[in-house]
């Protein structure tokens, strides 16, 4: 079975393809008039895979805010207002709880992040939309990182991840009990 993941950051994209558990394929595709028209043409020229899309952006937006602890349409219309109050009309938000005050009301604690400056991922996704690239979900770097933090920090409350994607920065995300609180380029 063959995989593929478009990883987006603010210049390029590529493009990684898995035949079972192995890399078979790895492309990379700038962001200008060159890189776009050779883009489209792979798109053309490819199987028509689900893929997943994994964002690495600079302008990525990390809040953590706190809301009373509700269950179902409750909870997402707090959460709903959240994103709306600190992100307007912006497509691509995200909100998931990351744990609960330990005293007080205990409010749940909820991480709120948004992509700020949504350019550079617009430009990619009209192009799968023109090609009818099947899309299974759009993830950010930190956040799925928690992932990674699950397996290596089992005995540690809090831990620092350092990672490079790019030659020019260093993410630094921070996380508590494997759970993401914020997250940065440098």
């Amino acid at each position: 079975m063959i995989r593929r993941v478009f990883q987006i950051t603010s210049n390029r994209i590529k493009v990684f393809e898995w035949d079972r558990k192995h890399l078979s394929s790895a492309y990379e595709f700038k962001n200008h008039d060159q890189g776009l028209n050779e883009f489209e043409y792979y798109l053309q020229a490819s199987q028509d895979i689900a893929s997943q899309v994994l964002v690495e952006l600079l302008e990525e937006d990390f809040q953590n805010e706190k809301i009373p602890h509700v269950f179902g349409a409750d909870r997402k219309s707090l959460i709903r207002r959240q994103l709306k109050r600190h992100y307007r009309d912006n497509k691509y938000t995200h909100a998931h709880v990351i744990g609960r005050e330990k005293k007080g009301r205990r409010d749940d604690e909820v991480l709120l992040t948004c992509i700020s400056n949504p350019s550079p991922v617009d430009i990619w996704m009209e192009l799968f939309e023109k090609y009818n690239v099947p899309i299974t979900g759009i993830w950010s770097l930190p956040l799925i990182s928690e992932q990674i933090i699950k397996k290596i920090s089992k005995n540690h409350e809090n831990v620092l991840l350092v990672s490079r994607q790019m030659r020019s920065t260093l993410r630094e995300s921070c996380f508590r009990n494997e759970k993401l609180l914020l997250s940065r380029q440098v």
